[in-house]
């Protein structure tokens, strides 16, 4: 019995040590190649992102994280997006999405989920649109899908098996799959038709949003529409490496997804593989306070998408809420760049958005009593 105890205390002795030498050469390694990435200004020089700024992409966050921050219902968060907007110059319209239905339920099971009780029926504010008709004529569209809120979003996140796709001809995360092609169902009836060269789409989210705003980037175009632009930020992986290629083909040119190193969501579930897009990575030396930021092109420098080598577990777990939210991305953004971190963006003194005038995209007979929808 004393050998066996032996043996045993010899083998976790070595296990404990082995690991954390490869641990310590691992991070060591890694740090050595962090110095090698680019620095975020040079996204600014990247002809697929001449559009961007600084300003713009904190914006685009802001706009994001309007929905699910108060347990209201969606009358109420309607009023105070269209307040936000309003206040920051905007002249469109928007329209929020009620769906009552739990996207996490497989395609076609319409049955109600025992768990989806009155509060949360009355918060399934799953995605907003806000659209507005150019001076120039241009019909802009943007599409803002919304994170994991409830706490029943969580199933759709743990759906993680593969579910092949006939329209993308690959195999997708099942729950993001499901949760994009709800969305998609509901969201064309409100857009412009594909067929409309004025008419161009740019979509947003945040965590579960991010990947499903992924999928939809990509239904939409394979569908024929004009999507110009997609970001994410904290968003988890949907798709196999194997994928990759196929999807990132599919892909609006400017396509760029934030990520902080310390954000775990970024690296789940772990054995989908792959991310797609640039990223822009806030890459931590050490503490929680002091990081770079780097822009990394798809598909270079491809052992940034690692989980064993990037994924630091104490770090990770133990900044795990705070890191994930966008308030935090936003502040680290500004922070990295050397920019103040005050909340304002400086360039949205004026309308961001140009001179417009009220679009007729959507009006009283294109929302249902699951939706609502107000002009600015």
């Amino acid at each position: 019995m004393t050998a066996i105890k032996l043996a045993a205390a010899v083998f976790l002795g070595t296990a404990v040590t082995a690991t954390t030498i490869v641990s310590y050469q691992t991070r060591k390694w890694r740090s050595n190649r962090i110095n090698e990435l680019p620095s975020w200004q040079e996204l600014y020089q990247v002809p697929a992102h001449y559009g961007r700024s600084t300003d713009s992409i904190t914006t685009t966050l802001k706009r994001a994280m309007l929905m699910g921050r108060k347990r209201a219902g969606v009358s109420q968060e309607l009023e105070d997006i269209r307040k936000w907007h309003v206040h920051h110059g905007y002249k469109g319209g928007l329209v929020l999405r009620e769906l009552n239905t739990p996207l996490h339920h497989s395609d076609g099971n319409e049955e109600p989920f025992e768990l989806m009780d009155a509060m949360a029926l009355a918060r399934r504010e799953c995605y907003y649109l806000y659209y507005e008709l150019k001076g120039n004529g241009e019909i802009r569209q943007e599409i803002f899908c919304r994170g994991t809120t409830l706490g029943v979003d969580i199933l759709t996140c743990l759906q993680f098996w593969w579910k092949y796709d006939d329209d993308l001809e690959c195999h997708i995360h099942g729950g993001f799959l499901n949760h994009a092609n709800h969305l998609l169902r509901d969201v064309l009836p409100l857009l412009a038709p594909p067929n409309d060269k004025r008419a161009t789409i740019e979509i947003s989210g945040h965590s579960l949003g991010g990947a499903v705003a992924f999928l939809l980037a990509i239904k939409l175009k394979l569908l024929g529409y004009n999507v110009v632009k997609l970001t994410t930020v904290g968003a988890p992986r949907f798709c196999h490496s194997a994928s990759a290629p196929r999807l990132s083909n599919l892909l609006p040119p400017d396509t760029l997804r934030i990520e902080d190193d310390w954000d775990i969501v970024t690296y789940l579930p772990p054995f989908a593989s792959s991310h797609l897009g640039d990223k822009l990575w806030l890459v931590h030396d050490g503490s929680n306070k002091s990081f770079s930021c780097r822009y990394v092109p798809f598909p270079e420098f491809s052992w940034t998408e690692s989980v064993w080598i990037n994924l630091k577990c104490h770090e990770v777990l133990s900044a795990m809420a705070k890191n994930h939210r966008v308030k935090n991305y936003i502040e680290s953004l500004l922070d990295a760049m050397s920019l103040s971190n005050d909340g304002t963006v400086e360039d949205n003194k004026t309308n961001p958005s140009g001179n417009v005038s009220q679009s007729p995209l959507v009006n009283d007979s294109a929302t249902s009593d699951n939706g609502q929808n107000k002009s600015l």
